[in-house]
């Protein structure tokens, strides 16, 4: 193992899966599958904040993957294309939720004045997570801040993220990594306050 960090065994390891799977032999994608659910998974979860929705969106994002993998580039890590790729996915269902709720939101105001629609429960919800949201950022620091905000609001990529901030790749994503923890401490501690 001398001359090889972990993560180019694991990155080798990727792509030789990639090829064996573009070779005909589909059941290695499972493989991959297997090794990334957790980390798509909890992405998709920050996104819809419901167990149901994040296991359906890390369905569609494997699926999706599996259908584009002829467009992966062998020099690139495998697990940042599908994470810019569950990215994208997850901002596209996140603004389609949003409008659908809106709209949901306008049609249920129209038509009543009386109870407060459950539609409009949730948009309400939904914009007091975000407020949360943004007091907790609020109680990062600004470099923490401005990398978490790049990388998720910006969507730049962790190769982008890395070079605004004069990082390697590797110590932009454990800086993501940080901030993400030190968010969700943040989070919980006001979900206590509640």
């Amino acid at each position: 193992m001398l001359g090889y960090s972990y993560g180019d065994e694991m990155e080798q390891s990727d792509r030789e899966i990639v090829k064996q799977v573009l070779g005909g032999e589909v059941e290695s994608y499972g493989v991959l599958v297997e090794r990334y659910h957790r980390q798509i998974f909890n992405l998709m979860y920050r996104f819809s904040h419901k167990d149901q929705d994040a296991a359906d969106l890390t369905q569609d994002a494997f699926l999706r993957a599996y259908e584009r993998l002829e467009s992966y580039r062998m020099e690139h890590s495998f697990f940042s294309w599908l994470y810019s790729l569950a990215s994208n996915l997850a901002t596209d269902w996140s603004r389609r939720w949003t409008v659908r709720s809106n709209k949901q939101h306008l049609l249920a105001s129209e038509k009543r004045d009386g109870p407060v629609p459950v539609e409009q429960e949730k948009l309400f919800e939904s914009r007091e997570e975000l407020d949360l949201l943004q007091k907790a950022l609020c109680h990062l620091s600004d470099a923490t801040r401005e990398i978490l905000l790049l990388r998720y609001k910006e969507e730049l990529s962790i190769r982008e993220v890395a070079q605004a901030f004069s990082l390697s790749e590797s110590g932009a994503k454990m800086r993501i990594s940080r901030g993400l923890k030190d968010l969700r401490k943040i989070l919980e501690n006001n979900d206590g306050r509640q």
